[in-house]
Protein backbone atom coordinates (compact mmCIF):
# COMPACT_ATOMS: atom_id res chain seq x y z
CA UNK A 1 0.00 0.00 0.00
CA UNK A 2 0.82 3.91 -0.53
CA UNK A 3 0.10 6.18 1.23
CA UNK A 4 0.00 9.79 -0.15
CA UNK A 5 -0.02 12.91 1.79
CA UNK A 6 -0.45 17.08 -0.17
CA UNK A 7 3.27 16.80 -0.16
CA UNK A 8 3.75 13.92 -1.94
CA UNK A 9 0.71 15.18 -4.37
CA UNK A 10 3.02 18.10 -5.14
CA UNK A 11 5.87 15.67 -5.84
CA UNK A 12 3.89 13.66 -8.58
CA UNK A 13 2.23 17.27 -9.67
CA UNK A 14 5.92 18.38 -10.87
CA UNK A 15 6.67 15.32 -12.04
CA UNK A 16 3.84 15.24 -14.36
CA UNK A 17 4.12 18.71 -14.96
CA UNK A 18 7.65 17.72 -16.74
CA UNK A 19 6.08 14.73 -18.51
CA UNK A 20 3.47 16.82 -19.85
CA UNK A 21 5.21 19.87 -20.69
CA UNK A 22 2.37 21.49 -18.50
CA UNK A 23 4.77 23.63 -16.08
CA UNK A 24 2.58 25.68 -14.15
CA UNK A 25 2.11 25.76 -10.64
CA UNK A 26 -1.41 25.54 -10.77
CA UNK A 27 -1.25 21.76 -11.64
CA UNK A 28 1.49 21.25 -8.54
CA UNK A 29 -1.09 22.73 -6.12
CA UNK A 30 -4.42 20.85 -7.16
CA UNK A 31 -2.85 17.36 -8.08
CA UNK A 32 -3.81 15.90 -4.98
CA UNK A 33 -7.38 17.14 -5.28
CA UNK A 34 -7.67 16.33 -8.67
CA UNK A 35 -6.14 12.66 -8.00
CA UNK A 36 -9.12 12.20 -5.59
CA UNK A 37 -7.66 11.13 -2.81
CA UNK A 38 -7.71 12.67 1.16
CA UNK A 39 -5.15 13.60 3.07
CA UNK A 40 -3.44 11.09 4.05
CA UNK A 41 -5.35 8.35 1.99
CA UNK A 42 -4.00 4.78 1.70
CA UNK A 43 -3.99 3.78 -2.08
CA UNK A 44 -2.79 0.83 -4.78
CA UNK A 45 -0.07 1.64 -7.26
CA UNK A 46 -2.96 0.73 -9.77
CA UNK A 47 -5.15 3.09 -8.16
CA UNK A 48 -2.51 5.44 -8.62
CA UNK A 49 -1.69 4.92 -12.08
CA UNK A 50 -5.84 5.40 -12.86
CA UNK A 51 -5.84 8.22 -11.41
CA UNK A 52 -3.39 10.13 -12.98
CA UNK A 53 -4.55 8.54 -16.11
CA UNK A 54 -7.84 10.15 -15.48
CA UNK A 55 -6.05 13.56 -14.72
CA UNK A 56 -3.79 13.34 -18.16
CA UNK A 57 -6.81 12.93 -20.14
CA UNK A 58 -8.83 15.67 -18.48
CA UNK A 59 -6.08 18.07 -18.75
CA UNK A 60 -7.48 20.91 -21.28
CA UNK A 61 -11.19 20.56 -20.17
CA UNK A 62 -13.31 23.34 -20.56
CA UNK A 63 -17.01 23.13 -20.01
CA UNK A 64 -19.44 26.30 -19.74
CA UNK A 65 -22.38 26.75 -18.23
CA UNK A 66 -25.06 28.97 -18.98
CA UNK A 67 -26.58 31.10 -16.07
CA UNK A 68 -29.24 34.50 -16.37
CA UNK A 69 -28.52 37.11 -12.91
CA UNK A 70 -30.14 40.07 -12.64
CA UNK A 71 -33.76 41.72 -11.28
CA UNK A 72 -37.16 42.47 -11.28
CA UNK A 73 -38.86 45.12 -9.64
CA UNK A 74 -42.37 46.11 -9.01
CA UNK A 75 -43.56 49.52 -8.03
CA UNK A 76 -45.48 49.94 -4.69
CA UNK A 77 -48.85 51.94 -5.02
CA UNK A 78 -49.44 52.32 -1.59
CA UNK A 79 -47.60 55.01 0.36
CA UNK A 80 -45.04 53.63 3.09
CA UNK A 81 -43.92 55.05 6.40
CA UNK A 82 -40.86 54.17 5.43
CA UNK A 83 -40.86 55.83 2.08
CA UNK A 84 -39.93 53.00 0.30
CA UNK A 85 -41.60 52.39 -3.09
CA UNK A 86 -40.57 49.44 -4.49
CA UNK A 87 -40.64 45.80 -3.89
CA UNK A 88 -37.78 44.08 -6.07
CA UNK A 89 -36.15 40.26 -6.17
CA UNK A 90 -32.64 40.10 -7.12
CA UNK A 91 -31.45 36.71 -7.78
CA UNK A 92 -29.43 33.62 -10.02
CA UNK A 93 -31.04 31.31 -12.67
CA UNK A 94 -30.22 28.76 -14.80
CA UNK A 95 -30.30 29.78 -18.31
CA UNK A 96 -31.82 26.50 -19.39
CA UNK A 97 -34.30 24.51 -17.17
CA UNK A 98 -31.78 22.57 -14.66
CA UNK A 99 -30.57 22.21 -11.27
CA UNK A 100 -27.68 24.25 -10.15
CA UNK A 101 -27.68 23.46 -6.83
CA UNK A 102 -25.71 19.79 -7.92
CA UNK A 103 -22.72 22.37 -8.87
CA UNK A 104 -23.19 25.20 -6.64
CA UNK A 105 -23.16 25.31 -3.16
CA UNK A 106 -24.16 28.83 -2.59
CA UNK A 107 -24.38 32.43 -3.78
CA UNK A 108 -23.87 35.54 -1.53
CA UNK A 109 -25.31 38.51 -2.43
CA UNK A 110 -24.06 42.26 -0.87
CA UNK A 111 -26.84 44.63 -0.64
CA UNK A 112 -26.43 48.53 -0.02
CA UNK A 113 -25.11 49.01 3.58
CA UNK A 114 -28.40 50.99 4.52
CA UNK A 115 -30.02 47.44 5.24
CA UNK A 116 -29.95 46.21 8.31
CA UNK A 117 -28.36 42.61 7.06
CA UNK A 118 -26.62 43.66 3.83
CA UNK A 119 -24.70 40.27 3.50
CA UNK A 120 -27.48 37.33 2.47
CA UNK A 121 -26.33 34.15 1.79
CA UNK A 122 -28.71 31.48 0.01
CA UNK A 123 -27.90 28.18 0.00
CA UNK A 124 -30.35 26.60 -1.82
CA UNK A 125 -32.52 27.35 -5.39
CA UNK A 126 -34.43 29.53 -6.16
CA UNK A 127 -31.16 31.91 -5.40
CA UNK A 128 -33.21 34.85 -5.34
CA UNK A 129 -33.31 37.42 -2.47
CA UNK A 130 -36.50 39.96 -1.59
CA UNK A 131 -36.36 43.30 -0.45
CA UNK A 132 -38.06 46.62 -0.52
CA UNK A 133 -36.86 50.28 -0.94
CA UNK A 134 -37.16 53.25 -2.93
CA UNK A 135 -33.20 53.68 -4.79
CA UNK A 136 -30.92 52.15 -7.39
CA UNK A 137 -27.83 50.61 -6.20
CA UNK A 138 -25.09 47.95 -7.49
CA UNK A 139 -25.40 44.68 -5.96
CA UNK A 140 -22.37 42.56 -5.60
CA UNK A 141 -23.10 38.51 -6.52
CA UNK A 142 -20.99 35.85 -5.31
CA UNK A 143 -20.95 32.22 -6.93
CA UNK A 144 -19.70 29.52 -4.35
CA UNK A 145 -19.13 25.98 -6.44
CA UNK A 146 -19.35 22.65 -4.22
CA UNK A 147 -16.10 22.07 -5.31
CA UNK A 148 -14.17 23.91 -2.79
CA UNK A 149 -11.22 23.98 -5.29
CA UNK A 150 -13.39 26.32 -7.62
CA UNK A 151 -12.48 29.99 -7.10
CA UNK A 152 -15.95 31.58 -6.75
CA UNK A 153 -17.10 33.62 -9.77
CA UNK A 154 -18.30 37.28 -8.91
CA UNK A 155 -20.87 39.47 -11.05
CA UNK A 156 -22.02 43.22 -10.69
CA UNK A 157 -25.73 43.97 -11.20
CA UNK A 158 -26.89 47.62 -10.73
CA UNK A 159 -30.89 47.20 -8.87
CA UNK A 160 -33.18 49.12 -11.65
CA UNK A 161 -36.70 50.10 -9.81
CA UNK A 162 -37.66 52.23 -12.65
CA UNK A 163 -38.14 52.13 -16.54
CA UNK A 164 -36.60 54.75 -19.04
CA UNK A 165 -37.27 55.41 -22.59
CA UNK A 166 -40.08 57.84 -24.15
CA UNK A 167 -42.67 55.98 -22.43
CA UNK A 168 -41.39 56.02 -18.65
CA UNK A 169 -43.73 58.52 -17.28
CA UNK A 170 -46.65 57.30 -18.75
CA UNK A 171 -49.26 56.11 -15.87
CA UNK A 172 -49.65 52.67 -16.84
CA UNK A 173 -45.99 52.03 -18.61
CA UNK A 174 -45.02 52.97 -15.07
CA UNK A 175 -46.89 50.43 -12.83
CA UNK A 176 -45.63 47.60 -14.92
CA UNK A 177 -42.69 45.22 -13.61
CA UNK A 178 -39.47 46.60 -14.44
CA UNK A 179 -37.30 43.52 -15.66
CA UNK A 180 -33.11 43.38 -15.91
CA UNK A 181 -31.71 40.35 -17.17
CA UNK A 182 -28.23 39.12 -17.90
CA UNK A 183 -26.81 36.41 -19.29
CA UNK A 184 -23.65 35.03 -18.59
CA UNK A 185 -21.60 31.85 -18.91
CA UNK A 186 -19.71 30.23 -16.05
CA UNK A 187 -16.34 28.59 -17.79
CA UNK A 188 -14.59 25.51 -15.83
CA UNK A 189 -11.00 25.48 -16.86
CA UNK A 190 -9.43 21.46 -15.85
CA UNK A 191 -12.07 20.98 -13.04
CA UNK A 192 -11.65 18.39 -10.93
CA UNK A 193 -12.60 14.56 -12.17
CA UNK A 194 -15.63 14.82 -9.71
CA UNK A 195 -16.33 17.86 -10.84
CA UNK A 196 -16.48 17.31 -14.34
CA UNK A 197 -18.59 14.34 -14.35
CA UNK A 198 -21.41 16.44 -12.31
CA UNK A 199 -20.49 19.23 -15.25
CA UNK A 200 -20.91 16.45 -18.03
CA UNK A 201 -24.11 14.46 -16.63
CA UNK A 202 -27.35 15.10 -18.03
CA UNK A 203 -28.98 18.29 -16.36
CA UNK A 204 -31.77 17.47 -13.76
CA UNK A 205 -34.55 19.65 -14.62
CA UNK A 206 -35.30 22.30 -12.08
CA UNK A 207 -39.40 22.95 -12.50
CA UNK A 208 -41.76 20.28 -14.72
CA UNK A 209 -43.14 22.94 -16.88
CA UNK A 210 -42.15 25.82 -19.38
CA UNK A 211 -38.61 26.99 -18.59
CA UNK A 212 -38.36 30.65 -20.18
CA UNK A 213 -37.25 34.11 -19.30
CA UNK A 214 -38.63 37.54 -19.07
CA UNK A 215 -36.28 38.85 -21.85
CA UNK A 216 -35.64 36.41 -25.58
CA UNK A 217 -31.89 36.22 -25.27
CA UNK A 218 -32.13 34.04 -28.34
CA UNK A 219 -33.73 36.93 -30.19
CA UNK A 220 -30.84 39.26 -28.62
CA UNK A 221 -28.30 36.97 -29.49
CA UNK A 222 -29.00 37.79 -33.27
CA UNK A 223 -29.83 41.26 -33.11
CA UNK A 224 -25.87 41.82 -31.30
CA UNK A 225 -24.67 39.63 -33.84
CA UNK A 226 -26.20 41.88 -36.51
CA UNK A 227 -25.42 44.28 -35.01
CA UNK A 228 -21.59 43.57 -34.59
CA UNK A 229 -22.05 42.89 -38.40
CA UNK A 230 -22.63 46.08 -39.31
CA UNK A 231 -20.52 47.50 -37.52
CA UNK A 232 -17.68 45.35 -38.57
CA UNK A 233 -18.61 46.71 -41.76
CA UNK A 234 -18.90 50.46 -41.29
CA UNK A 235 -15.42 50.27 -39.61
CA UNK A 236 -14.06 48.47 -42.81
CA UNK A 237 -15.27 50.98 -44.74
CA UNK A 238 -14.13 53.58 -43.03
CA UNK A 239 -10.70 52.54 -42.77
CA UNK A 240 -10.77 51.99 -46.65
CA UNK A 241 -11.86 55.79 -46.69
CA UNK A 242 -8.42 56.70 -44.44
CA UNK A 243 -6.35 53.94 -46.42
CA UNK A 244 -7.20 56.38 -49.45
CA UNK A 245 -6.58 59.64 -47.78
CA UNK A 246 -3.33 58.65 -46.68
CA UNK A 247 -2.59 57.44 -50.37
CA UNK A 248 -3.39 60.78 -51.37
CA UNK A 249 -1.54 62.50 -48.62
CA UNK A 250 1.34 60.61 -49.43
CA UNK A 251 1.42 61.01 -52.87
CA UNK A 252 1.12 64.97 -52.99
CA UNK A 253 3.98 64.72 -50.16
CA UNK A 254 6.28 62.65 -52.77
CA UNK A 255 5.02 65.60 -55.57
CA UNK A 256 6.25 68.19 -53.34
CA UNK A 257 9.38 66.88 -52.45
CA UNK A 258 9.58 66.28 -56.31
CA UNK A 259 9.31 69.82 -56.85
CA UNK A 260 11.44 70.98 -54.21
CA UNK A 261 14.34 68.73 -55.66
CA UNK A 262 13.28 70.16 -59.13
CA UNK A 263 13.55 73.47 -57.81
CA UNK A 264 16.90 73.19 -55.97
CA UNK A 265 18.64 71.64 -59.22
CA UNK A 266 17.37 74.62 -61.14
CA UNK A 267 18.70 77.18 -59.62
CA UNK A 268 22.68 77.21 -60.29
CA UNK A 269 25.04 76.92 -57.05
CA UNK A 270 27.25 80.03 -58.65
CA UNK A 271 24.82 82.09 -58.60
CA UNK A 272 25.35 82.37 -54.77
CA UNK A 273 28.12 82.82 -54.72
CA UNK A 274 28.59 85.26 -57.27
CA UNK A 275 25.92 87.49 -54.77
CA UNK A 276 28.04 87.39 -52.00
CA UNK A 277 31.44 87.87 -54.04
CA UNK A 278 29.59 91.30 -55.01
Amino acid sequence: MITISTMAAAALGNTMADVLGIGSAYYVEKIGTKLGFKQPQEVTPAQLTLNCSRVAANLGTVISKPIVYGSVAHYLPEKRADGRTHSWTVFVKPYHNEDLSVFIKKVHFKLHDSYGNCNRTVSKMPYEVSETGWGEFEIVIKIYFQDPNERPVTVYHVLKLFHTGPDANDAVFANLPVYCENYEEIVFQDPSIAMRNVLTKKPIPYVSGEWKHHTDFEKLKVDTVKKLQEAKKTLQKEIEEQKMKLKVAQETLANFKEEVMKSRKATPATSYLATVAS
